[in-house]
């Protein structure tokens, strides 16, 4: 299947980039959906999230027969997962299964 660059500004992307996002900080390949083909999160825990200064995001890039598609697409900000995002909380800095996991 080859290798590909991925990035946050690519037109089908659920969020664009901006300066300091640090977009692709982690990464972790799991199966998200469940169906049994792994899925990409890549961590931008420098993400502004409204007026909250990197209050953190994680873009979920799914797995298809072909490869990872930038086709329906998620991003995920700590809203809708713990709560109202704050600075400063830098969501996707570690991610689950990415080598930069530290365990508690």
């Amino acid at each position: 299947m080859g290798n590909a660059l991925r990035n946050q500004d690519q037109a089908a992307s659920a969020n664009p980039g901006s300066a300091d996002d640090e977009f692709g900080f982690a990464v972790a390949a799991l199966d998200y959906d469940g169906d049994c083909v792994h899925d990409l999160a890549i961590g931008a825990p420098g993400e502004d999230v409204g007026g909250d200064t990197d209050a953190g995001g994680v873009q979920i890039l799914f797995g298809g027969a072909f490869g990872l598609t930038m086709l329906g697409n998620l991003f995920y900000d700590q809203g809708p997962l713990t709560g109202a995002p704050q600075p400063g909380d830098r969501l996707g800095a570690a991610l689950p299964g990415s080598p930069d996991q530290v365990p508690l």
